[in-house]
């Protein structure tokens, strides 16, 4: 007696099944992946802040107060072109902490740039007064007007638009995601327009 085997139609409908099956377990568990990507930025950026507090108490930094007229190298924070970065060796034990996961992911970033990055997220504070800036936008400025609920540090890339082409192709009421850390080590994630680029107002 031979044995019937499956034929090509049995075979077409079990593999539309499975990728069917696929389909769906990948559209539940890609927002768990991402929340769980979210989670993760978070902690990084409280570590950060763990580490900014750390480096400020060591050189004697002070508090931020609103009201005070205060720079980044009195509050104890490095600046410069690259300031954000002379403190990681000593409080930041683990570098990865200074990437966002989403950041791996973006389509937009070649492995070789990457390797160029210091960090993935955006560090307004380490700017100094420019006298070719207007005054309003001087850390010193910004720092009287917030205190410590100052960002130092945020996060942007939990968006489904990476570049700059694609965020101009936004419409104006649309919003994006942005995770910051204030100056009080505070985490925040917030929704602000997609157009706003003034952090003072987040």
């Amino acid at each position: 007696m031979r044995r019937r085997g499956f034929t090509l139609v049995e075979l077409l409908v079990v593999l539309g099944i499975i990728a069917l099956l696929a389909g769906i377990l990948w559209v539940v568990f890609a927002p768990a992946r991402e929340k769980a990507r979210q989670s993760v930025c978070i902690s990084n950026l409280h570590q950060i802040g763990v580490a900014l507090s750390l480096y400020r108490s060591d050189y004697d930094g002070q508090e931020a107060m609103q009201g005070v007229p205060i720079t980044a190298s009195q509050l104890g924070l490095p600046m410069g072109s690259s300031g954000s970065y002379t403190f990681d060796t000593a409080y930041v034990k683990d570098r990865r902490i200074l990437f966002c996961p989403d950041f791996w992911l973006d389509p937009n970033v070649s492995p070789q740039q990457r390797k160029q990055f210091g960090s993935s997220y955006w560090w307004p504070f380490i700017l100094p007064d420019d006298p070719s800036m207007p005054k309003s936008m001087w850390f010193s400025t910004r720092v009287a007007k917030e205190g410590d609920r100052l960002i130092t540090t945020f996060c942007e890339e939990h968006n489904d638009f990476k570049s700059i082409v694609q965020i101009h192709q936004e419409p104006y009421w649309a919003t994006k995601r942005e995770i910051v850390l204030r100056l009080n080590n505070q985490v925040q994630t917030l929704e602000v327009p997609v157009w706003s680029d003034d952090i003072s107002t987040w």
